[in-house]
């Protein structure tokens, strides 16, 4: 009548200590694509607070950590070092198709920014270095409720 019950598998390289902690209600999760490190310095003193934040500093890096880490929004450098920006954001949106992104851009061009929309689908703000930390909290606010909103609307019980 009720089934057989199948013992669940957990990769617990993928569980962090806020998990344990009631972190995975409370906090959000934010991964941050970019070789720069004053990047990573930005996000971790403005936002750590906030927000569980995965930082790679390329797109390999990125896509391996992806898996494990299951972002709410993911905040993309355009131009990465091994792969372009808009590659990594259509993988991983084959994952989590409405993921929300923020791209970043340094040297690019807005053509580079007009490919990766062309080519990676929504990009809800695009900011420019230096970063404004007013911008992006506002971005950030807003592309985790969005996010929210989705997962609730197609969750089906998995991850």
């Amino acid at each position: 009548m009720f089934g057989t019950i199948l013992p669940i598998e957990i990769d617990v390289r993928c569980l962090s200590d806020k998990t344990f902690s009631g972190g995975i209600l409370a906090m959000r999760r934010v991964m941050i694509i970019d070789p720069d490190p004053s990047t990573e310095a930005f996000f971790q003193g403005w936002f750590e607070k906030d927000y569980e934040i995965d930082v790679a500093t390329n797109g390999k890096m990125a896509l391996e950590q992806f898996c494990c880490f299951n972002p709410d929004v993911a905040i993309v450098e355009i131009g990465l070092p091994d792969m372009p920006g808009w590659l990594v954001v259509q993988k991983m949106r084959k994952h989590i198709p409405h993921l929300p992104v923020i791209a970043i851009a340094e040297n690019e061009s807005w053509e580079d920014v007009r490919q990766m929309r062309i080519k990676a689908g929504p990009i809800l703000f695009c900011a420019v270095k230096p970063l404004n930390k007013q911008e992006i909290e506002k971005t950030l606010v807003a592309a985790v409720a969005l996010q929210q909103k989705q997962k609730g609307k197609h969750f089906n019980g998995t991850y």
